[in-house]
């Protein structure tokens, strides 16, 4: 008895291949393009083109190639020269054809839109133009980092008191000052008799660590 699966497999074999022309393959390779880029899945591709799944790898292999190669010739500064000029020559066609439409226009709200894109295309190519360093940045904001330091010193004058603060050493030297005076009990309700020593101390403390500073100067 003949088997079954071998007898579809010659039959296939038998078969002639299906040919595609230049034209035929060249829009399925768009359609490949087009709903990869949609998310369809590789079996809806295959189902929509009416090829396999084999033959839809392949177009997507060509686009990847293809783009890949097209992005690897921008690092010649030719290449990248030419690109930035074709997308600049095609945003000045496209601001011209709408001013024309603005021009033919007769409704007032399509004439406002048309002006409208007109000058955003041609902003949009001097500002390729420019980052890319064939027209110099001509009324485009310069980014400046600005650095605000704050100080005591600033804030309430070189011989304040406060101004010790501005010292990393000096300021540690104070707080332990202030942490030893709240330790004995040095509260806002009011000053123990056993803390107005601790008070007197922390005050010499400042005081003795602000002369050391200006004398260090």
């Amino acid at each position: 008895m003949a088997n079954p699966q071998r007898s579809i497999t010659a039959q296939n074999a038998l078969t002639p291949r299906k040919r595609y022309t230049k034209k035929q393959i060249q829009e399925r390779r768009v359609i490949v393009w087009e709903m990869t880029c949609c998310g369809s899945s590789l079996d809806e591709i295959a189902l929509k083109c009416g090829v396999s799944e084999k033959t839809t790898r392949r177009d997507m292999a060509w686009w990847e190639d293809r783009l890949g190669y097209k992005t690897t010739q921008l690092k010649d500064p030719k290449n990248a020269a030419i690109d930035v000029g074709m997308t600049a020559a095609m945003l000045k066609q496209m601001s011209q054809d709408a001013y024309v439409e603005f021009v033919s226009s007769t409704n007032a709200t399509f004439k406002v839109r048309y002006l409208e894109a007109a000058g955003r295309l041609l902003v949009n190519r001097h500002k390729i133009l420019a980052d890319a360093g064939f027209l110099p940045k001509v009324g485009h904001e310069i980014e400046e980092a600005h650095s605000v330091k704050v100080s005591f010193e600033a804030r309430f004058g070189k011989d304040a008191p406060q101004a010790v603060f501005d010292d990393a050493k000096s300021r540690r030297k104070v707080l332990e000052a202030v942490f030893g005076a709240l330790s004995l009990g040095i509260g806002a309700d009011g000053l123990p008799s056993e803390s107005a020593e601790a008070m007197a101390a922390l005050t010499l403390d400042v005081e003795s660590v602000s002369s050391s500073e200006a004398s260090t100067e």
